[in-house]
């Protein structure tokens, strides 16, 4: 049972924007009210705003690392065509 409470504090925890592995740790050894705590505190503000900018960073770095080389953005297909004859 105590692992139930370990992981489902984990998921609160990760809901709520606090340290994962604090509230792992606390859970293990003093079990339920690490959740209650965390209930009362609330989640904490900004926590998701952050989140998502540093995913978005990443997505977009990502995906200017796996452009191949001369691609430019286009608009119509005549656009692709262009660059494509280009070569």
């Amino acid at each position: 049972m105590q692992w139930l409470w370990v992981t489902l504090a984990v998921v609160q925890a990760l809901i709520f924007g606090r340290s994962m592995l604090l509230a792992g740790f606390f859970a293990y050894l003093i079990g339920w009210p690490v959740m209650l705590l965390m209930l009362v505190f609330g989640p904490k503000k900004g926590t998701w705003e952050r989140r998502t900018a540093a995913l978005e960073a990443f997505k977009e770095e990502f995906e200017k690392s796996n452009r191949p080389e001369g691609y430019e953005e286009f608009e119509t297909v005549e656009d692709l065509m262009k660059q494509l004859e280009k070569k």
